[in-house]
């Protein structure tokens, strides 16, 4: 974690000095932060799609977190819990868990949490928002949860993105919108925190979550091979288990085209991430994934990505800069729509013989690793 450095900001950059004054001061605040209590609200719109989630949430530094999520769906419900120790998501719906162990400075409850969560374990995280932008500037002010908030705008070249982060009188992030273009539309994000209670005392008995009696592991279900019917309101929108998946040719960011049956069928089992470059948790997965990948290639596994809305250079950057092995395909809104995906990061598991063998929304690297000896990569 990046507490305590300097922000720096791009050379070029169509800069507003108040702007830049107040993300400094967001910065050095939520870097002083120790903990934070809140209720929270989650707008996620992708093209005539809506989904809305509310909760509440208990932070702690380095790596303590209780999150609770509830939505429109019963398969909206979770709890996020870290004690510092191991990370549990618990589905209630289905009165399923994952489990792993506690990143020590909270980086696994970041990656699948808001950006208000992401930030609160990783100040540094403004910083990469701030890097994306070609513009910064103070346009007004918003009131959220009675708390007048400061709207600060960062423009960014790709996809005509905007980046709306709102900052409290004590100088901490209070809410955050993402929007960007697509083919198929407007996508756009809103996290709003209301009830703030910023450094109160949280002892940690709080943060301690027991399983409910018969909860059993995710992974038991993800692995199952059985069909899915699809027509369980409580089952996930994604393309069922057992199905075949749909074939697609995308342009590469390097040149050339890439065929996903021309992958999968070279190979025990391919992995199928789709991602946007600017939704963190997805920046965030790459580097696990071609961990992942560096482990089990010569066991059969293959990763490709489909990227959504970003351009050739950014992706080729990003691979650059990370040495990224993983196969890449952009320009895939249509691919993502054929696949059912409503939000990023979402990966699939596709076996050699083109069917469905599990699929995950968002990143969670336990089930994915859990479900691979069950597809032949061991």
């Amino acid at each position: 974690m990046l507490v305590g450095a300097s922000m720096v900001w791009p050379l070029g950059a169509r800069a507003d000095k108040v702007g830049d004054a107040l993300l400094e001061k967001c910065f050095d605040a939520e870097a002083k932060l120790k903990s934070i209590q809140a209720s929270f609200t989650l707008r996620q719109e992708m093209g005539a799609q809506t989904r809305s989630l509310h909760g509440t949430m208990k932070l702690q530094k380095p790596n303590r977190a209780l999150i609770t999520l509830q939505g429109s769906q019963a398969s909206d419900s979770r709890t996020l819990a870290s004690d510092g120790r191991q990370f549990t998501t618990y589905f209630s719906a289905d009165n399923e868990f994952q489990r792993e162990a506690a990143d020590p400075s909270g980086g696994n409850i970041g990656r699948v949490a808001s950006t208000e969560v992401t930030v609160f374990f990783n100040p540094d995280v403004v910083n990469q928002i701030r890097a994306q932008g070609t513009g910064i500037k103070v346009t007004g002010t918003t009131t959220i949860g009675g708390v007048t908030c400061k709207e600060l705008r960062i423009t960014g070249s790709a996809g005509n993105s905007v980046y709306k982060l709102y900052i409290g009188p004590d100088m901490l992030l209070r809410g955050v919108t993402l929007a960007y273009d697509t083919p198929s539309g407007r996508t756009a994000m809103d996290s709003r925190l209301t009830e703030v209670k910023p450094n109160a005392p949280i002892p940690p008995p709080a943060f301690a979550f027991a399983l409910p009696k018969g909860a059993k592991p995710y992974q038991e279900r993800v692995a199952d091979n059985s069909p899915s019917s699809g027509t369980d309101p409580t089952e996930s929108g994604l393309l069922p288990i057992g199905v075949s998946a749909p074939d697609f040719q995308l342009p590469r960011p390097e040149g050339g085209k890439l065929t996903f049956s021309t992958v999968y069928r070279a190979h025990k089992v391919t992995l199928l991430c789709f991602w946007n470059n600017s939704f963190a948790p997805c920046r965030e997965e790459l580097p696990d994934l071609n961990k992942m990948l560096g482990e089990y290639r010569d066991k059969g596994l293959e990763i490709v990505t489909v990227n959504s809305g970003d351009p050739a250079a950014t992706i080729r950057k990003l691979w650059q800069d990370g040495g990224l092995m993983l196969m890449a395909g952009m320009n895939g809104d249509k691919v993502a729509d054929k696949y059912h995906v409503t939000a990023v990061p979402t990966n699939y598991l596709v076996g050699g013989n083109g069917k469905i063998l599990a699929r995950f929304e968002g990143f969670d690297e336990t089930a994915i690793r859990a479900a691979l000896p069950k597809a032949g990569v061991k």
